[in-house]
């Protein structure tokens, strides 16, 4: 799982490379916000282009791809999937805890309008 999300400005150079459109309009004045509307197929072409970008520089068996199903659910959760008997951690319905936060997401609960700097 990466540390921060892609930026918009990290994202313009493979556009660049591969010849293609930014899918954020305006980009230029968020450089510093994750990128959007990024479907899973272009996401994927995004990964085997960094994959071969980076491949002298990444430890060897280091592959980047997008996480699965489960792995996102649990780094979403910031805990187990399961908490049954026996499994420890405990399943939160928030990152942060059970109780909603709006200071601590992106969401229109928050105010917020949109993305914010990575």
């Amino acid at each position: 799982m990466a540390r921060y999300p892609v930026t918009n400005e990290l994202y313009n150079v493979y556009v660049k490379a591969k010849g293609i459109e930014h899918p954020v309009d305006g980009w230029g004045n968020k450089k510093s916000h994750p990128v959007t509307f990024v479907n899973w197929q272009d996401a994927m072409q995004y990964c085997r282009w960094l994959n071969d970008l980076l491949k002298g520089e990444l430890p060897p068996g280091l592959i980047l791809r997008l996480p699965s199903e489960a792995e996102w659910e649990k780094a979403a959760r910031g805990s187990p999937l399961l908490s049954g008997e026996g499994r420890g951690g405990e399943v939160r319905e928030w990152p942060w805890g059970n109780t909603f936060d709006k200071n601590k997401c992106n969401s229109s609960e928050g105010g917020k309008g949109g993305t914010t700097p990575v």
